[in-house]
Formats: C-alpha cells, sequence, structure tokens
C-alpha cells in the first residue's frame, strides 16, 4: 500500500471520531493523490478503488487470452459521514489484511469480507447499515488489460501533446478551446487498443519520437507507422 499502517490508524481513528475532513487531510498529504482513490496489486490481480467502487482485475499471463474483471459498488458512497465504517480505507487497511501474493478470488473474497464487516459494525453502533450488492464479473480479452508496469506517456510534439497508454491514445490539435462554453476541438484517437500499444511501445522505447512533428504532419506519421487513428471534433 501507499501509505503506512500508522497513517493509516490515525486517518480511521479520526474518520470513527467524526472527523472525516481531518482523516482526508492525513491521507492526501501521505499518498499525494485524492484519498479516495487508491491501488493495490500483486502479481496475480489488481485492485483499484474510489468513493463509489471497487474493481477488481486478473493481470495479463502468457497463455491466457481471457481475464475475470469484478466490480462491486460502496454501498454508503453517498453518506461516508454517517456510514464511515465504509470509507474506502478502511475497507482495504482496516477491516483486512491484503496480501503481496493474493490470487484474484482471495482479493474478491477479502472485499467481500471487510464490506460485510463494515455492515456488522454499523448495525452494531446504529441499529442499521446500507445493504452490500453483489459483484459484477466479466470475461474481457487480455489485450484489453493494463499490465500492471505500464505508465501514462505525455509525448511533446512541436506543437500538441499526444497522451498514450496501453488500451487508448489521445491528442487535441493546437488551436482546440476547451474552456469556452461551445468548445471547439479536433482529436485524434486510437481505433483499437492494438493501435494504443503499438504507439505506447514506440514512445516507450523513444519518447522524443514526435519531437519534430506537427499537428498538421502527425496524422501522416500514425498512417506512417501504422497505427489506426480516428478522429473526433465538436459540433456547432
Amino acid at each position: 500500500m501507499s501509505i503506512s499502517k500508522k497513517v493509516a490508524e490515525v486517518a480511521v481513528a479520526l474518520a470513527t471520531n467524526g472527523f472525516e475532513d481531518g482523516a482526508l487531510h492525513i491521507l492526501e498529504a501521505a499518498t499525494k493523490t485524492s484519498a479516495w482513490e487508491g491501488k493495490f496489486a500483486t502479481p496475480h490481480a489488481r485492485l483499484t478503488w474510489n468513493e463509489y467502487s471497487f474493481i477488481l482485475e486478473e493481470l495479463p499471463v502468457k497463455g491466457k487470452k481471457k481475464l475475470r474483471r469484478a466490480e462491486v459498488q460502496n454501498p454508503a458512497f453517498r453518506d461516508f459521514h454517517t456510514y464511515n465504517e465504509f470509507l474506502p480505507i478502511n475497507i482495504v487497511e482496516y477491516h483486512t489484511k491484503l496480501g503481496k501474493k493474493d490470487s484474484y478470488d482471495q482479493l474478491k473474497k477479502k472485499i467481500t469480507e471487510s464490506l460485510k464487516k463494515a455492515v456488522a459494525l454499523t448495525e452494531e453502533k446504529q441499529g442499521t447499515a446500507p445493504k452490500v450488492y453483489p459483484w459484477r464479473e466479466d470475461m474481457v480479452f487480455y489485450l484489453k488489460v493494463t499490465p500492471e508496469d505500464v505508465d501514462l506517456i505525455d509525448a511533446e510534439g512541436e506543437d500538441f501533446t499526444v497522451h498514450s497508454e496501453w488500451t487508448k491514445f489521445g491528442a487535441y490539435s493546437p488551436d482546440s478551446d476547451l474552456q469556452q462554453h461551445d468548445a471547439y476541438y479536433i482529436k485524434y484517437v486510437s481505433k483499437s487498443p492494438a493501435a494504443a500499444r503499438k504507439l505506447y511501445k514506440i514512445l516507450k522505447a523513444n519518447p522524443k519520437a514526435l519531437a519534430r512533428t506537427t499537428w498538421s504532419e502527425f496524422g501522416h506519421w500514425l498512417t506512417k507507422n501504422k497505427i489506426a487513428y480516428t478522429s473526433e471534433h465538436s459540433t456547432w
């Protein structure tokens, strides 16, 4: 996890005693990110969360074409002030212990049990608690799952920036204006995860691959490198 046990204990104590703002401040300072969001990964699976839900993904392994992906809603996301046992930090840190080698099934079971524990503790204190919903699970093609060691790349062209991820990329034209009420923009986006991966690998190997490419040349550059893309634009 990205925070120490001591930080988690202090945050939980504050939240439990009604000082949610203080807990969030401590967590944000410790993680440099939103206190509602987080990630825990093992060699087998990745758990991510925000204030609304927990998402679990099997990670790609050689020879496996289909991977499981599941999501469960945090039943108290609209009212953490009343139901602080359901704060994401409580579910992943305080009510359970996630293991560094846990499998997909083990992580799923632990989060399920943690949610049930939050229900029991809340009912004990308040006499009522939100209902825990079942996981929604499906199978996805392995190429649609981002490997754990892959990070976003922002590559600079002469007059534009492309945001490149493992499963998608996007770049706005330099004359796009997203600030006005009726935003104007032209955007090139990947046609498929395969196209996104091809660009990602090029930029990973050479982050300055587009440094001398202008927006007017970018489409030709993508075509030359056999990277399928399409255009999105505003409507007036």
